[in-house]
């Protein structure tokens, strides 16, 4: 995806609202646990991970 939109994984991380929706997207159709997403995705704690997911769902 990043790729597509020829954006580099330094850019995407500083895209918070696509880097977001792909949170989502990585929770919905794998089986990482939020520690493991928080590490793909820049380090972000687990509590950020929930409040993204949380907030995506509220949407």
């Amino acid at each position: 995806m990043t790729l597509e939109r020829g954006m580099s994984l330094t850019e995407l991380l500083k895209e918070k609202e696509l880097r977001n929706e792909l949170i989502l997207k990585f929770r919905k159709n794998s089986t990482l646990s939020l520690k493991e997403l928080g590490s793909l995705f820049g380090g972000l704690s687990e509590s950020s991970i929930c409040k993204i997911l949380n907030t995506a769902c509220e949407k």
